[in-house]
């Protein structure tokens, strides 16, 4: 009878243990969901916290890069050296000197003043061109003597503009004493033949330069026409 009791007593230890079991996994279970559905919160903030770090990081240099625009003021022009192509060999050369003469002659008799500024510019110290800056007025207190002279150049140096000469230009204006003359020569171009016999009668319009020479050969010739050069 003891026997019995005791096989009845383990069979139900056995029973009540794997219930127990069964319980105990089922609470193990409902714990597992319940950790699985919080841990999972944190893990999405994290993974939005991440996506929202990396587009920040591509926008910034964008975003910077139209803020510095909109506070940086426009940096100042720099003027640069004038440059010209040589045509005939094919390459850019920089206008690297110029040297600026003078010239003035006083007519008492005439009562005229000629004032002459002769600009002698120089490519790779090649004399390349030539501008005279010419002015024909009357003498302080020759008003009345000088006057008429010039009167009567004026028109003769007013009709030079109307001459097209390739390589050549001059162009006069009246000023309140007198007229001035301005003539551009482009020594490379320009043939001396095409000058009229007015043209070279004076030095305001005259080509008394001659392309190529270097720019001592040039001042001292304009000096030998009695140029003062700086």
């Amino acid at each position: 009878m003891r026997k019995k009791q005791s096989n009845n007593d383990q069979q139900m230890s056995r029973e009540e243990l794997t219930r127990t079991q069964v319980l105990n996994l089922s609470d193990f279970e409902r714990v597992a969901k319940y950790e699985k559905s919080v841990s999972k919160k944190p893990a999405i903030f994290l993974s939005v916290l991440g996506m929202f770090c990396i587009i920040a990081g591509l926008s910034y240099n964008s975003i910077m890069s139209i803020v510095i625009d909109k506070i940086t003021p426009p940096a100042p022009e720099v003027s640069k050296r004038v440059t010209e192509k040589n045509e005939n060999k094919g390459l850019i050369e920089t206008k690297n000197d110029t040297v600026t003469c003078h010239y003035n002659s006083i007519d008492a008799n005439a009562g005229t003043e000629l004032i002459l500024d002769l600009n002698l510019i120089f490519y790779n110290n090649i004399l390349d061109t030539c501008v005279k800056n010419m002015s024909f007025v009357t003498s302080l207190g020759k008003e009345t003597t000088g006057k008429p002279v010039v009167d009567y150049y004026y028109p003769i140096f007013k009709s030079f503009e109307e001459m097209t000469i390739p390589g050549y230009t001059s162009k006069t204006n009246l000023i309140n004493n007198g007229f001035e003359t301005r003539t551009t020569i482009d020594l490379k171009t320009v043939n001396v033949e095409n000058l009229t016999d007015r043209h070279k009668a004076y030095p305001g319009t005259n080509v008394d330069f001659v392309y190529g020479e270097d720019k001592e050969t040039a001042t001292q010739r304009a000096i030998s026409y009695g140029y003062t050069c700086e």
